[in-house]
């Protein structure tokens, strides 16, 4: 299972991900669940106004899913989702 945070000895992939030891124990979100997310924001956002990572990263938060903006980042490029500049729309 992938998930949005890792467990080793020396907390690499915590701090990777934008977690402390301490947040460790909590549940691993898998990035499909993430993804599908993503997807329903930015199916329904304001073309003329797109979400920013930050945006993203918010309403995740809003929603109980804290993630660091740069894992965002990662796996928006990996979906193929242009930044908020590209995919804003022309009045």
């Amino acid at each position: 299972m992938s998930g949005i945070r890792g467990q080793d000895s020396e907390g690499a992939w915590a701090a990777i991900m934008g977690f402390s030891r301490t947040e460790w124990n909590r549940p691993v979100i898998e990035w499909k669940t993430v993804q599908e997310k993503i997807n329903r924001m930015l199916a329904s956002e304001d073309g003329r106004n797109p979400l920013t990572d930050d945006q993203i990263v918010q309403r995740l938060e809003q929603e109980g899913l804290r993630i660091a903006r740069r894992a965002i980042v990662k796996h928006r490029k990996k979906m193929g989702i242009p930044p908020p500049e590209q995919r804003h729309e022309a009045e």
